[in-house]
């Protein structure tokens, strides 16, 4: 996590150093900041999916219940030095791991060259969002 946050610190220091920065932000689309000379972008954004269980056992007339979080993700995503060199990254904090990190540039108008790990098109389980699901758990097929 701390590699992470060192990272984007350093992308944005070295873009935000002498720029003015203007800010973006609306309950929904997470933290934007982008500086006025266009060189630097960041989103910030969180999600995260609460689970209850509760189980009761009719022989003992008990029950036990408990909360947790299912999943929780930093997620931060740009632009640096223009606006054709954009960046993803994607941290699980349940897990403790990075899910997607990723680099694009987009060198035509529609064609882009990507460097890292991050959700490929036709992979339908990751296009798919979990907090898009009515249960938290996916199925098994």
């Amino acid at each position: 996590m701390k590699k992470i946050i060192l990272v984007i610190s350093l992308l944005g220091y070295i873009s935000i150093a002498y720029s003015q920065i203007k800010y973006d932000g609306s309950f929904g689309k997470g933290i934007q900041l982008e500086t006025n000379d266009g060189t630097f972008g960041l989103k910030f954004a969180t999600r995260f999916q609460p689970r209850w269980d509760y189980n009761y056992d009719l022989t003992a007339d008990t029950y036990v219940d408990r909360m947790r979080i299912k999943r929780a993700r930093l997620k931060f995503d740009g632009f640096f030095i223009n606006k054709e060199l954009r960046y993803k990254i994607e941290y699980d904090v349940v897990g403790g791991y990075v899910r997607d990190a990723v680099i694009k540039y987009r060198f035509a108008p529609k064609w882009d060259l990507w460097f890292g790990q991050t959700k490929l098109p036709g992979n339908r389980e990751r296009i798919v969002s979990s907090g898009n699901l009515q249960l938290v758990d996916r199925s098994i097929f």
